[in-house]
């Protein structure tokens, strides 16, 4: 399939998931902040310091997901860096990848409530993430196995040890890159 568009139709494709993006980050400390009346309410003379003492797994749940979205962030640029046209398979694999970001704050506000025990809430929080990765790594995969998409002969960077694409699995991908097509 043949790159799609324009450059500027590119460059509204990655502004756009980087708002998605910049409003999740945003949703993941609302909750916390919301917390803050009720707990001046019900301790007049509390300190910072026990309130975060009482929501330490709500704190802790933020900062997790602040992490994991700002990685999955870094790692979808790094990904995109090189192109400047997308073609619809990468189209349709950024918005899903959009997606599991916006979902991404409801597991994390479901696990750091009362429902931190609940098997299906974690499972919830796992599976996001992994679809997120998944989709990560199939972007990858299309940047790399179609020149047409990158400005030059770049392919997308590991992110180091912790990647989103291994060696073994660049290897592979390049493997069925390279096989002619029938």
């Amino acid at each position: 399939m043949a790159a799609l568009g324009t450059e500027r139709g590119f460059d509204r494709l990655v502004f756009f998931t980087d708002a998605v993006t910049a409003i999740a980050i945003t949703l993941l400390i609302l909750p916390l902040i919301d917390l803050v009346p009720d707990y001046a309410a019900a301790h007049p003379h509390g300190t910072v310091g026990r309130f975060i003492g009482e929501y330490a797994r709500q704190i802790e749940a933020f900062l997790l997901s602040f992490v994991i979205i700002a990685r999955l962030w870094l790692a979808n640029h790094r990904a995109l860096e090189p192109v400047v046209r997308q073609s619809r398979p990468l189209l349709t694999l950024s918005l899903a990848g959009a997606l599991t970001v916006v979902v991404l704050p409801l597991p994390m506000a479901l696990f750091a409530s009362t429902l931190h025990d609940d098997r299906a809430g974690i499972g919830f929080y796992i599976g996001t993430m992994t679809a997120s990765s998944l989709l990560l790594t199939v972007i990858c995969w299309e940047v790399y196995r179609k020149p047409e998409l990158p400005c030059c002969s770049s392919r997308p960077r590991s992110m180091g040890n912790d990647g989103i694409i291994k060696p073994r699995l660049r290897a592979r991908f390049r493997n069925v890159a390279d096989t002619p097509r029938g």
